[in-house]
């Protein structure tokens, strides 16, 4: 009898590849008349796992395929498999993919964010969600701040990348991965990408904790950028196609500290 396990988490920032592997497994007990299949997600943040399994002569308790949200922390079975016909041959195989987040209930993102610069500071937003040449295709801001100046946090979360050696950049996708950025992941599964920066311009390192309005780098005109800003987005990955589902996400803002949805062309003060 065969039993396979594939765990894959791999996100896509522009060209540029971030991989994260999510701290988290899908494993089975062999009771000889039956199989238990469990998954175990021990990361602080929920994650969705597809399950895809095939066999002969078995009743399972799941669908051939099936998308499950494991809560954080949670380990817990959710299959148990038996043959048909105990006399005869049966077999079963099961493989698994996992992204962060919970893909089956996206409804429920409406956390309101910080604006990502400094407080009582009025910043122009420059380009907004699916607008422009760099945004055809993403919920994203590019935030007008000039060369230096500084990138907060605009929640909460885990460093889970870090990329600050670049001092290169051109209008042109060539230079995609030329872009110094900061990935913070946060307690939904849900991640914050801040691009752009200068050269050396990041002050945090993977696997750092980091609080809401934290400051952790300064903006900068690096990758597929035309002059200095700080481009922001919010996404999860789709676990089908490893693609981005970016999120535009409400923000605090000194006239609506209580959120709402910015425009480009317009200035914002964060409160």
């Amino acid at each position: 009898m065969k039993y396979l396990v594939f765990l894959l988490l791999s996100i896509s920032y522009f060209s540029q590849t971030i991989t994260y592997k999510p701290n988290a497994k899908v494993f089975h007990k062999d009771l000889g008349d039956s199989i238990q299949v469990y998954y175990e997600n021990n990361e602080s943040f929920p994650l969705t796992f597809k399950y895809t399994q095939t066999g002969s002569n078995i009743i399972t308790t799941v669908t051939n395929e099936t998308f499950i949200v494991a809560l954080p922390k949670e380990n817990k079975l959710f299959n148990t498999v038996h043959p048909k016909d105990p006399y005869i041959e049966w077999s079963f195989n099961y493989d698994t993919k996992v992204t962060t987040g919970d893909l089956l209930n996206q409804k429920n993102l409406d956390y309101v964010y910080s604006l990502p610069f400094e407080s009582n500071k009025s910043v122009f937003i420059m380009q907004g969600p699916f607008s422009g040449k760099t945004h055809k295709e993403l919920n994203a801001y590019d935030f007008g701040l000039k060369l230096g100046e500084k990138v907060h946090s605009a929640r909460k979360g885990k460093v889970i990348f870090v990329k600050d050696n670049s001092n290169e950049n051109c209008f042109n996708e060539s230079c995609k991965e030329k872009a110094n950025s900061i990935a913070i992941i946060h307690d939904d599964g849900t991640m914050a990408m801040y691009g752009h920066l200068k050269f050396r311009g990041s002050l945090v390192r993977i696997n750092q904790e980091i609080e809401e309005g934290e400051l952790i780098g300064y903006s900068g005109n690096t990758g597929y950028s035309s002059g200095a800003h700080l481009h922001f987005e919010i996404f999860l990955q789709d676990i089908t196609n490893g693609k981005k589902i970016t999120i535009n996400p409400k923000f605090k803002t000194k006239n609506n500290p209580s959120g709402e949805y910015i425009e480009p062309g317009k200035y914002y003060i964060k409160p």
